[in-house]
């Protein structure tokens, strides 16, 4: 696919100008109604608001979302999530993109967009209910919205140091940043709250520390024309393959010194624990450094970014591990956000055991430890598999995962149904071990909270 040009770039701004001077009032009247519609049938906004309180310990207070989870929900889905966010101390919500812009063409689009319309790319496809679904549920609920903008996989591939892709990027971003604005500013003015940079930097900008903040600036400039008061946020990750925690510093600080970043903006950075990208032992080295670079930057806000998932199985963290990756990172930024209580523990997701667990927490600041006794293990081969049943007792907070291993080594963990259950299997293949030969296994549970069982020892005769 070939890259649009700048020029090509400025024609799609003149041709999607006059487009919107005729944009379709059938398509804008038709999301009214339903929009319309869907509020008659849900609650007042007094009876629906949920007040937040501040805690005086670390507690998440914004959360991500990736627009394809909502992408055709109706309003009063978007307004029962947030609730839900509400009872766990969360009333921001970061929409991560708004378009997929491949080479600065537009693909999957959440929005009704004139200049997408007019610029499409193979694929093209629009949901454009999903933003201003969204952000009228916001503004019922009282959350507060920063949206992303624009966002390609070939960024992955180094892209940065184009200068031509970067300009082409940044204009596309900043024509969806001009529609958002002028189409629910006004009629969102609470909702509609700030700017996401989508484009996910990481400390491995070595020399190239000014094209980056080049980068920013095409955002940062238009988005401090078109409304100074909506701040900007922007997450990046931290990877020990890259560099050191000092270095991440430095080039972060160089950054700093050429980005026209505002009061207010924010530097939210995800702490990569749930990536793996770093260990959560390295978690306090690398957020020092980062924040004695933000503090060259006056007026620049530090917040974390923990995430609470696990990258390994695609399954969510254990709330002693999410707790711990707080704690170590509030004492250096201001707040917490998270990638993503809504995809990870929200009970409208399938997690209610993980959100009734979380806000207990929220409301206490106390994560409950329990001693777990070892499971009841027994085992049956079939074949080459042999197949482990584990009994347990009831878990206060529902069990989480079931670990398997074999002669000292981890040879396997299952998700375990996070409700009553207190009876799970787990398997392991026996090809290639004789008959008659004896292998010694070792089992044992996790729940919710992080709580480990003892371990069950069991001899399996082949």
């Amino acid at each position: 696919m070939k890259k649009v040009t700048v020029s090509l770039l400025l024609v799609c701004l003149f041709l999607s100008s006059v487009l919107s001077s005729c944009v379709s009032q059938n398509n804008q009247s038709d999301i009214s109604n339903e929009l319309s519609q869907t509020q008659s049938e849900t609650v007042s906004e007094e009876e629906s608001r949920t007040v937040v309180e501040e805690k005086s310990y670390p507690h998440v207070v914004g959360t991500f979302i990736q627009p394809y989870l909502f992408a055709d929900s109706t309003q009063a889905v978007w307004e029962n999530h947030f609730s839900k966010l509400l009872e766990a101390g969360i009333d921001i919500v970061i929409i991560q993109w708004t378009a997929r812009t491949p080479y600065a063409k537009f693909m999957d689009v959440y929005y009704p967009s004139e200049v997408a319309a007019a610029n499409k790319a193979d694929g093209y496809n629009v949901k454009p209910y999903c933003l201003e679904r969204c952000l009228a549920a916001a503004e019922k609920k009282g959350i507060k919205v920063f949206v992303g903008l624009n966002d390609s996989d070939e960024w992955w591939d180094g892209k940065v140091v184009d200068d031509k892709w970067s300009q082409s990027q940044g204009l596309v971003g900043n024509q969806i940043a001009g529609e958002i604005y002028d189409l629910y500013k006004e009629k969102y003015p609470n909702a509609l709250y700030g700017w996401y940079f989508t484009w996910e930097f990481f400390n491995a900008m070595k020399g190239y520390e000014d094209k980056a903040a080049k980068f920013l600036n095409y955002t940062l400039d238009y988005i401090d024309e078109l409304d100074p008061s909506m701040p900007l946020m922007l997450s990046p990750f931290v990877s020990n393959s890259a560099s050191d925690a000092v270095s991440a510093g430095e080039q972060w600080t160089k950054v700093f010194a050429k980005a026209n970043f505002r009061e207010g903006d924010i530097y939210c950075c995800q702490d990569s624990v749930g990536a793996g990208h770093i260990k959560i032992e390295e978690l306090d080295s690398y957020y020092k450094e980062l924040k004695k670079a933000c503090d060259t930057k006056p007026g620049l806000k530090f917040w974390a970014n923990n995430e609470n998932f696990d990258q390994s199985d695609w399954s969510s963290a254990d709330l002693g591990r999410f707790v711990k990756q707080m704690n170590i990172a509030s004492k250096y930024v201001e707040k917490h956000v998270t990638f993503a209580y809504s995809h990870y523990y929200s009970p409208d997701r399938g997690f209610t055991n993980f959100h009734n667990a979380y806000v207990k927490y929220y409301k206490t600041g106390v994560l409950e430890k329990y001693d777990i006794a070892a499971p009841e293990v027994s085992y049956k081969i079939s074949g080459d598999t042999v197949t482990f049943t584990a009994k347990a007792e009831k878990s206060p907070v529902g069990y989480y995962k079931i670990f398997l291993l074999r002669g000292g080594a981890s040879v396997g963990k299952k998700l375990i149904t996070t409700g009553s259950e207190t009876e799970f299997t787990i398997s392991d293949s026996l090809t290639g071990v004789a008959d008659g030969q004896v292998i010694n296994y070792k089992v044992y549970i996790t729940d919710i909270n992080g709580n480990i069982s003892k371990i069950s020892d069991i001899a399996v005769t082949n």
